[in-house]
């Protein structure tokens, strides 16, 4: 694996198309054809799905973005470093999160922390959140804002932040809003807006699953954010049943509660071993932030 791929695919998979990226990249479309099939035979994967018509990533091209973005950054430091005389070291701190309605979470955290350890550079990492524990434990991620998964890995820690309750959204001109409580026999009349796999764990996919198993196809719409999701319930497309920390504050959405007692663990991962004086204070700052909620 050279550089130079990992920077082929980090521009595909920005673009979403091969012309564009050569073009970025000012080499030429077949060029940057040849460096991406050769990662995918080094690699052993496909990292994108091609038609004539359009360029997606697959799941193990979503995955290795992650890694790609921290190979390629760590060799464009180097390469700065000594280009630079700084005798400030760097300690760059790599945070991983599934949806960007988590951000809110850490800017009071990382105000503080970067006042007590300006050393400490946070890099914001968007990941698909069936991808995050992992992410941690090999290491290409310091820590990660998620679910918490049974299938954890013994070297990894968990910090729970909150207890997330699940809950309807739908829009709030939409009759399910004026319930107290919300029912499977409510949610029988609405189109239901569900998230592809990966987006995020699989015990949440199959938590949505369970409200929409009788829908018809025609009444499923597939999302691959939560950012989309609320988005085509702003539109009116449908409700979805989501954990609650996932749910945005917005004019136009109603959170209902559900009649249903589950509730799946919020909290923070990272690695053991690998728990710095920085990292305790920032798990601290952030389990306040919701404790004052």
């Amino acid at each position: 694996m050279t550089i130079f791929q990992v920077e082929c695919f980090i521009a595909v998979a920005i673009h979403l198309n091969f012309a564009q990226a050569a073009k970025q990249l000012h080499i030429s479309q077949p060029a940057v054809t040849r460096q991406i099939q050769t990662l995918e035979t080094e690699l052993h994967v496909k990292l994108f799905s091609r038609s004539t018509r359009n360029v997606q990533l697959t799941a193990e091209g979503r995955a290795f973005l992650t890694d790609a973005r921290t190979i390629a950054a760590a060799s464009k430091r180097a390469i700065h470093r000594f280009s630079l005389q700084d005798e400030e070291e760097v300690t760059e701190f790599h945070i991983g999160y599934s949806s960007v309605f988590h951000l809110e979470f850490l800017t009071e955290a990382l105000r503080t922390l970067s006042a007590d350890y300006p050393q400490v550079h946070p890099r914001l990492h968007p990941t698909a959140g069936s991808h995050l524990p992992a992410s941690v434990d090999a290491e290409s991620l310091d820590a990660a804002l998620s679910c918490r998964s049974p299938k954890e890995k013994s070297s990894l820690m968990y910090r729970e932040l909150k207890k997330s309750s699940y809950v309807c959204v739908c829009r709030r001109d939409c009759p399910l809003a004026s319930l107290d409580l919300v029912t499977a026999d409510d949610l029988r009349p609405y189109a239901m807006i569900i998230q592809d796999p990966g987006t995020l764990l699989p015990e949440v996919i199959s938590d949505q699953w369970e409200w929409a198993d009788e829908k018809k196809p025609s009444r499923l719409y597939f999302c691959e954010s939560t950012e989309s999701s609320m988005l085509l319930v702003s539109a009116g497309l449908g409700v979805t049943i989501i954990p609650d920390v996932y749910v945005p504050k917005h004019p136009d959405l109603a959170v209902c509660a559900l009649e249903s007692s589950k509730k799946i663990s919020f909290g923070l991962y990272f690695k053991r071993g690998r728990d710095t004086a920085y990292m305790k204070e920032f798990a601290g700052l952030v389990k306040a932030y919701f404790e004052k909620q």
